[in-house]
C-alpha cells in the first residue's frame, strides 16, 4: 500500500513538472511576441516617424530613420511568426484583427516608403499625395492601430493597472507632437502675417 502510494505521489510531481514545463514554454512565446511587437511598435516605429518628422534638418535623419523602419518590420514579422507556429493563423480576437490589419499596413507603407525614395525629385515644390503624403499619414495610423493592438495584447497578460499606466505614457507622448504642431502653426501664422504686412507696406511706399 505504502508503495502504491509512493508511485502516486512521483506521478503527481512528474505531472507538476509537464504543466510547469508548458506553463514555461507558453510563457516564452507570449514573452518572445509581445516583446518583438512592443520593440517594433511601441519603440522603433514611433522613434522613427518623430525623426522624420521634425529632424529633417539634419543629413542623418534618412539613414536613421529606414535603419529604424527596416528593424521594426524585422521584429514584427518575427514576432508574427513565433505566433503562426504556436497557435496558427487566426483572428478570433479582437487583439487578433487589429493586428492582422496593423502588419498588412505596415508593410504596404514601407513599399510605399520604398516607391517615395525611388522616384524622389528634389526640384519638386510640394510633396505629391502619392505616394509621399500616403506613406506619411499611413505611418501615423499604424502607430495609433499599433498602440491599440499593444494594449489589447496586455490584456491576455498583465493586470489592470498595467495597461491603465501604460496607455497613459501614449497620451503623454501623443501630446507631444502635438504641442510642437501648435508650435509650428503658429510660428508659420505667425511668418505669413508678417510677410503680408510686408507686402502691404512696400504697396503703399
Amino acid at each position: 500500500m505504502i508503495k502504491i502510494f509512493s508511485y502516486f505521489i512521483v506521478i503527481l510531481n512528474f505531472g507538476k513538472l509537464i504543466l510547469a514545463k508548458e506553463e514555461e514554454e507558453e510563457w516564452d512565446f507570449v514573452g518572445s511576441h509581445g516583446s518583438l511587437m512592443f520593440l517594433s511598435f511601441g519603440i522603433m516605429i514611433p522613434i522613427g516617424i518623430f525623426i522624420s518628422r521634425y529632424l529633417k534638418i539634419y543629413k542623418w535623419w534618412f539613414p536613421i530613420h529606414i535603419f529604424l523602419q527596416s528593424s521594426a518590420l524585422a521584429f514584427m514579422l518575427t514576432g508574427y511568426i513565433i505566433m503562426l507556429t504556436k497557435i496558427g493563423f487566426t483572428l478570433e480576437t479582437n487583439h487578433a484583427k487589429v493586428g492582422f490589419a496593423t502588419i498588412l499596413l505596415m508593410v504596404i507603407t514601407y513599399v510605399g516608403g520604398i516607391i517615395s525614395h525611388l522616384f524622389y525629385d528634389p526640384k519638386r515644390k510640394s510633396a505629391p499625395i502619392f505616394p509621399d503624403r500616403l506613406h506619411w499619414y499611413s505611418g501615423r495610423l499604424i502607430y495609433l492601430l499599433s498602440q491599440v493592438t499593444l494594449i489589447l495584447g496586455m490584456r491576455f497578460v498583465f493586470a489592470k493597472e498595467i495597461i491603465i499606466i501604460y496607455s497613459f505614457c501614449i497620451l503623454i507622448f501623443l501630446c507631444v507632437p502635438l504641442i510642437i504642431e501648435l508650435f509650428i502653426f503658429q510660428k508659420t501664422k505667425h511668418r505669413k502675417s508678417r510677410t503680408r504686412k510686408d507686402i502691404q507696406e512696400e504697396e503703399h511706399q
